[in-house]
């Protein structure tokens, strides 16, 4: 069972590795929530085929398998969406697997969707941390749901020795880090990609302003200067016109010098003081 356990982890894991790659390689595709939210819940649905029928086909709905792990993922990181169709996939293999014991088993599985759809609303909002441990604690829950299910149907056979409980529970928690650390790892790389695009943004609007600053400069000065050569031979309104035109001058300089400190930032003030 150990080993059957083992290659359920590289079943889960390899379709959110799908996942990952199509959201990484096509950042506006992720960006668009309702087409990354069905992508995740097909990933998820598949991850839980492969986990119900590979490598042995289910004997028995609470042998251990990890078909919890990408049900709570789809409900968590994909939303309403993500969390139906994961479970509409959970629901025909369950239906083409056999009808004994489906009814429970779906019980079963629709408390364990609907406790992870309840975190799902603002789980983007939470940090890191925090996601981390509400999928932990998720998979405790659908543990204990899963020991009561078999105990109230019967299914203790080989699931309750010491060495087997331990050895599932911790497969379940492996595995649920793995799965949660793929899916960090995509939302911390699209929002790497993000943060280079606005910079290489930044870098651009810079560099503009400052060749416009630098072209409106020149005229300006010349402006200016004529503008001093006015004012000291005018006299009465003609004088009180070209006051409040230098003042203008002066107030577009100012803006421009604004430009130019924006395009390549400059010290402002130098002071002495004693480091002690």
């Amino acid at each position: 069972m150990l080993k059957d356990l083992l290659l359920d982890i590289i079943d889960i894991l390899f379709p959110l590795l799908l996942y990952q790659f199509v959201c990484i390689t096509n950042k506006t595709f992720y960006h668009k929530d309702q087409r990354r939210q069905m992508l995740l819940g097909l990933m998820c649905g598949t991850a839980i085929v492969l986990s119900m029928v590979l490598p042995t086909t289910i004997t028995n709905d609470f042998d251990g398998d990890l078909r919890s792990i990408p049900l709570i993922i789809s409900a968590l990181y994909g939303g309403y969406m993500g969390a139906m169709i994961s479970f509409v996939f959970l629901f025909v293999c369950r239906f083409f697997i056999g009808m004994d014991g489906f009814f429970i088993s779906f019980i079963v599985s629709f408390i364990i969707c609907a406790a992870a759809s309840l975190f799902g609303a603002r789980f983007y909002k939470r940090p890191p941390k925090t996601r981390f441990i509400i999928c932990i604690i998720l998979t405790l829950a659908a543990l204990t749901i899963s020991w009561c299910a078999s105990v109230f149907t019967y299914q203790k056979d080989g699931f309750y020795s010491i060495s087997n409980a331990f050895q599932i529970g911790l497969l379940h928690l492996i595995s649920m880090c793995m799965s949660v650390f793929l899916m960090e790892v995509t939302i911390k790389a699209i929002s790497m990609q993000e943060q280079i695009i606005r910079i290489e943004k930044l870098n651009v609007t810079s560099q503009l302003a400052a060749s416009v600053a630098h072209e409106i400069r020149s005229p300006l000065t010349s402006i200016k200067g004529f503008l001093q050569l006015l004012l000291s031979n005018a006299e009465g309104k003609g004088r009180q016109y070209l006051e409040i035109s230098m003042t203008e001058l002066n107030r577009m300089e100012y803006i421009i010098n604004d430009f130019l400190n924006y395009s390549k930032p400059q010290i402002e003030s130098i002071e002495v003081f004693s480091i002690s």
